[in-house]
This record gives C-alpha cells, structure tokens and sequence, in this order.
C-alpha cells in the first residue's frame, strides 16, 4: 500500500498543471480583450457588392472569315463567344467578329453544295493567319488558329 499511496501523490500535483495553465491563459486573454481598444476592423460601406473591373486586359481581336468562290455554300465557324454557328450562304462570302478574349480559337470551314473550289482565310486584326484552297471536285476547306 505504501507504493500506491506515493504514487497517487505524485499523480495529483502533475493533474493540477493542465487546468491552471487554461485558467491563467483564459485570464491573459480576456485582460487583453478588456484592454484592447474597440475599433472596427472593416469599415461598413465598403461591404457593399461591386461590379469587378478589370485590371489586365489584352484586348479583343477583331477575326475576320472570307470564303471565295462561287456558288452555295455551307459555312460552319466559331462565334464570338465560341459558339458553333451554321449557316447556308452565296459565295464570295465574309463575316468579321468582335472576339471577348485573344485567348478564344478561330475556325472556319466551308462545303460548296456542288463541289467546286473553294478558298477560307482567316484574318486576326487585319493580317492574314491562315488561308487554305481546295480543288475541283473536293469544295472543302478550313481555316483555323488556336489563340487569336
């Protein structure tokens, strides 16, 4: 019994370490709250939701699509905002647009109804970036670039 009794008095001043170190820091701390000056941190008109402007910008590239030859055509080709747009056309033809990003493709392709030749350029800005002629008998191009 003399083993257990040293042993439990040992154990008790060790257990009394942990609480009295949470009660002086819970002290500490609220001595510092008290003292501490109540400014507010974020001023309350600035939490109001603003339109983002932005601080970069690369411009937006004006593309144009030219398809010559004569005849019908089908035309498939990216839009402004990268939407694919069909459309059933007269040859020459040309359609330029306002790009949202440099960083959007451009691509053409054009079918003649008939199979005649045919040519696509693609235009960034007003220089040329690609330019492809079919034959006779294939009346099939495309035209494209990955980054304008």
């Amino acid at each position: 019994m003399d083993i257990l009794q040293r042993r439990r008095q040992r154990l008790r001043p060790s257990r009394l370490w942990v609480p009295a170190t949470v009660f002086a820091a819970l002290g500490v701390a609220m001595l510092v709250a008290l003292r501490t000056p109540h400014v507010a941190v974020v001023d309350p008109t600035n939490l109001q939701v603003k339109a983002a402007t932005p601080t970069f910008s690369l411009g937006r590239p004006a593309v144009t699509y030219t398809a010559d030859g004569a005849g019908a055509a089908r035309v498939h080709y990216l839009g402004a905002t990268g939407e694919l747009v069909t459309a059933e056309v007269h040859l020459p033809w040309t359609q330029t647009l306002i790009l949202s990003s440099p960083m959007r493709p451009a691509s053409v392709s054009v079918a003649t109804t008939d199979g005649s030749a045919v040519s696509c350029t693609l235009s960034v800005d007003g220089g040329s970036r690609d330019r492809q002629d079919s034959s006779a008998g294939s009346g099939v191009v495309l035209c494209s670039v990955v980054s304008t």
